[in-house]
């Protein structure tokens, strides 16, 4: 798995392609899914664990980032870390039928998220900042 490859839709953002085809994998093959990615990370106690056991994949999704999106390093880390938590999640219904989305619901689900991390991103707002007024 790599961070650049063919669009598959030309209305679907370049990034979230990456997690569509890890959560189209955890759907027609949930068994192997599991045991590469939830068997595989299971004691790790921090996303820096998760993100050691990734390497070079992650790191090249954090270049992607960087480049394509004009992120800084922290930035690009801090998206990755949510746009990666949200499409294990999604994978992880999928691949212990939880739950059957669509294609299209799948791909809705990564757009909004990462449209909305991009968007906070780009604000210059750290999340500290933005759950402070979500607080009170």
């Amino acid at each position: 798995m790599t961070c650049s490859g063919v669009l598959l839709n030309d209305n679907f953002l370049l990034y979230p392609q990456v997690g569509m085809q890890m959560i189209l994998f955890a759907k027609e093959e949930p068994k192997l899914y599991q045991l590469i990615f939830i068997s595989s990370i299971s004691e790790a106690q921090t996303f820096d664990d998760i993100y050691a056991h990734l390497g070079s994949v992650a790191d090249e999704c954090l270049d992607v980032l960087q480049k394509d999106y004009d992120l800084s390093k922290d930035n690009a880390k801090t998206l990755f870390e949510h746009v990666w938590i949200h499409t294990f999640g999604i994978g992880a219904l999928c691949a212990t039928g939880m739950c059957d989305f669509s294609h299209e619901q799948i791909a809705e689900m990564l757009t909004q998220d990462f449209s909305a991390m991009m968007m906070l991103m780009k604000s210059g707002r750290s999340d500290s900042s933005v759950m402070q007024k979500m607080k009170g």
